[in-house]
């Protein structure tokens, strides 16, 4: 067993640059027996004890007097002058901004096991993270350029020809989208992938997702990769020694695609709109008797002329407004005043389907900065 004597005055020293502090100090420890070697020693220092104590955990341990200085590393270990079994422990202590660098972005030991970013492995108060589902996740994002089709301008407006008709089948342009990708673990025996995954692939949220209306957020995929880590963890008693844990875990990776485009009335989401066509045909319902469709050519003006090329059909609320049976055309005088995105039927896929993602980001704690 350790004795931890005191510090020597004549072995402390200490020196600062911009955010940071370096303390150096030398421990006088006496051990039970003399015959001690300096493995014997080193092994038998106190890993954790009271605060106001000191103990030699790298990373962890505080000094006892300033409690905003980490245990950076035990320099030397020597017999004391006095001789055995008196030992000398040299130390630095510093601010710990040195801990999270080293952590975050030095060696990886998950390096090539299908984890992605840098590993948050520092807690907020400064500590260690021990488990790797406690690891907040990382985060990064990026935009991807596509084709959509425009019923509007930018403001919402609707578009319209020289002749103040409206458009019939949009016109193409195109939409940068915000792509988010979030890694993090969570421990292999609470996974299911029935119920974490399976639910939330290809679906965009049904609610507000990351501030954003319904429809406007796709997950776009989730990726689960199983892995296992190996740490050191020391035993609070200070004598049994350091044991290695292995942490069995599952990493997960998911990529939300967000649509930034403003909402207006009538408005959908990429991800909706790039599902659904105007309902268009040269043929359009007359009537309906005893649910038998009687159909007949659409009339394009005054003069007798029928449409040649597709004419767009009417919504069903639009249709029941005017009296017509629903299927039937645009008449050809409310051309220049329907609206495409609330006039015009729909023939709507309903693709992607939507679910809960919101509940999903939140389970998670995905967060975008």
């Amino acid at each position: 067993m350790v004795q931890i004597l005191g510090r020597l005055l004549d072995g402390s020293s200490m020196s600062a640059e911009w955010g940071s502090n370096t303390l150096g100090e030398r421990w006088l420890v006496k051990m039970d027996s003399p015959l001690n070697s300096i493995a014997d020693v080193q092994a038998q220092l106190p890993a954790y004890g009271a605060a106001a104590e000191p103990t030699f955990t790298i990373g962890i341990s505080h000094h006892p007097q300033f409690v905003n200085l980490k245990l950076k590393s035990l320099n030397n270990l020597s017999p004391a002058p006095e001789g055995q079994p008196y030992w000398i422990v040299d130390v630095t202590y510093e601010t710990a901004q040195w801990l999270m660098q080293q952590l975050s972005n030095g060696p990886r030991e998950d390096q090539g096991k299908g984890n992605l970013g840098p590993k948050k492995k520092i807690d907020a108060n400064g500590n260690p993270i021990q488990y790797p589902w406690d690891e907040p996740p990382t985060w990064s994002a990026s935009t991807r350029t596509v084709r959509q089709t425009l019923f509007n301008d930018a403001n919402g407006n609707l578009l319209l020809h020289a002749n103040m008709y409206p458009l019939t089948e949009g016109i193409e342009g195109e939409l940068e989208l915000e792509v988010h990708q979030f890694t993090w673990n969570v421990p292999y025996s609470t996974f299911n992938y029935n119920t974490v995954v399976r639910p939330y692939r290809n679906k965009i949220n049904n609610s507000t997702c990351f501030g954003k209306d319904a429809t406007y957020v796709h997950c776009e995929g989730i990726t689960a990769t199983e892995n296992y880590r190996t740490s050191t963890v020391s035993v609070p008693d200070g004598e049994t020694p350091a044991a290695e844990v292995e942490h069995h875990f599952i990493t997960l990776n998911a990529t939300f695609v967000i649509d930034p485009s403003p909402v207006f009335a009538g408005s959908l989401s990429h991800f909706r709109q790039n599902y659904r066509r105007v309902s268009m045909h040269t043929q359009q319902v007359r009537e309906i008797v005893n649910g038998n469709y009687k159909y007949g050519p659409i009339a394009v003006n005054g003069r007798g002329d029928f449409a040649e090329a597709p004419w767009p059909l009417l919504s069903s609320a639009a249709a029941a407004a005017q009296g017509l049976p629903f299927g039937h055309a645009v008449l050809p005088e409310d051309l220049p005043t329907a609206n495409p995105t609330t006039d015009f039927h729909y023939i709507d896929a309903l693709y992607p389907r939507s679910a809960n993602l919101a509940g999903f980001v939140n389970t998670h704690g995905l967060v975008i900065p």
